[in-house]
């Protein structure tokens, strides 16, 4: 555990890892169904197990830092929080909205830029 601890501090202080952390053996993995299709493939990456410890290690820290400085409403970037949710509850309103006639603007939808930067969707336009 010592020579583990060793090499992470070294890791960490100089910004330095072992060469052989840096490889990984590929393979493709088949799911169910014709293996002749893409689609049936899943790729993987086999690397040393200690890289892939510190690796959780430090996602680990990540995701807790990012969720203490999070909103509880926002989503896409934490787990069991998916942008299909809040599509889902926008979507809600909006039909909410238009069954009782009322045209105040009810929810603000934000994706990524890849998607659709900000909108604000006005009822029963």
């Amino acid at each position: 555990m010592c020579w583990f601890h060793g090499v992470i501090d070294l890791a960490w202080e100089d910004e330095v890892v072992p060469d052989d952390w840096r490889r990984g053996m590929h393979l493709s993995v088949n799911k169910k169904g014709d293996i002749t299709r893409c689609e049936n493939h899943r790729g993987t990456s086999l690397i040393d197990i200690v890289a892939k410890i510190l690796a959780v290690v430090f996602l680990r820290r990540v995701q807790a830092a990012q969720d203490s400085r999070t909103g509880p409403n926002q989503a896409g970037v934490r787990a069991g929080r998916e942008y299909a949710d809040q599509i889902f509850t926008r979507d809600a309103f909006v039909n909410s909205a238009m069954a009782t006639n009322n045209r105040r603007p009810t929810a603000l939808l934000t994706l990524p830029p890849r998607w659709i930067p900000s909108v604000v969707s006005p009822c029963c336009e």
